[in-house]
């Protein structure tokens, strides 16, 4: 099922044992635009903490209700790795959450397994409550809340900016950026396959995308008071498909 990311904020998360909290924000792999966490906002009873749930810990959704169950505890959690709110989340800390919860580390695929553990800092010497990390090794994730707002620049210009994400539920995969193209047409909004995203630069708050300006403006456009539904998708997927066919055969034909 794909939803935008925002109407899943809000969402119950629901233990064996009771409620944990709601659903704050979600923390992606900008590698492969994968979501790798849910954070819950759980301050009545973990204060000053983030705390991250592994997509594999939840079970069927309840979208009538708005109720997210996991397999988690509330004392599992309780005791879990801290994550502090004011620093980023580095290796060290999915490290230290991998090890705690036994969660397969998504970044280690067999091949880099077998060059290397790609441990940076090894678990003994990532202390739970220590929150003076080495903040300059790998942290690739970031959060929706994060870059809603980042610009939107196409190959030959501005297009707009990022308002929401387009996550399909069943693998947690962001297959959509969704846009609002105020530098095109102002009050329209867009969909962009993460596919065509090239780069996510925090530093200037913009993400870089392989398509043209007059390209998004004959995309389909997005109502966004209309929840994603088959018809829209097959309409978005339709209209990309083409657009790579057409830029497939320009490319072998600027080739002979």
């Amino acid at each position: 099922m794909l939803k935008r990311a925002n109407t899943i904020r809000g969402y119950r998360l629901t233990a064996p044992d009771g409620e944990i909290g709601a659903v704050n924000d979600f923390f992606f792999d900008q590698e492969d635009w994968t979501i790798r966490y849910v954070m819950v906002k759980a301050e009545e009873w973990l204060p000053d903490r983030r705390v991250l749930i592994a997509p594999a810990e939840f079970d069927a959704p309840d979208w009538s209700r708005k109720v997210l169950p996991i397999s988690l505890t509330k004392e599992k959690i309780k005791n879990s790795p801290k994550i502090p709110l004011d620093l980023p989340i580095s290796r060290a800390h999915e490290i230290a959450l991998a090890d705690y919860y036994a969660w397969q580390p998504y970044w280690i695929t067999p091949v880099k397994e077998a060059k290397q553990s790609e441990r940076a800092i090894p678990p003994e010497s990532c202390p739970r409550t220590d929150s003076r990390l080495d903040y300059d090794s790998d942290i690739r994730l970031h959060g929706l809340q994060e870059i809603k707002g980042y610009r939107v620049c196409s190959v030959d210009g501005r297009v707009g900016y990022v308002e929401d994400l387009g996550v399909e539920t069943a693998d947690c995969q962001i297959r959509y950026l969704i846009v609002d193209g105020w530098d095109l047409y102002p009050g329209r909004h867009f969909v962009v396959p993460t596919s065509y995203a090239d780069s996510l630069d925090w530093m200037n708050i913009e993400i870089r995308i392989s398509l043209s300006r007059k390209e998004i403006q004959t995309a389909p456009e997005l109502n966004p008071d209309v929840p994603f539904n088959p018809k829209c998708e097959t309409e978005f997927d339709a209209f990309y498909k083409q657009l790579a066919a057409s830029s497939s055969r320009e490319c072998r034909a600027s080739m002979r």
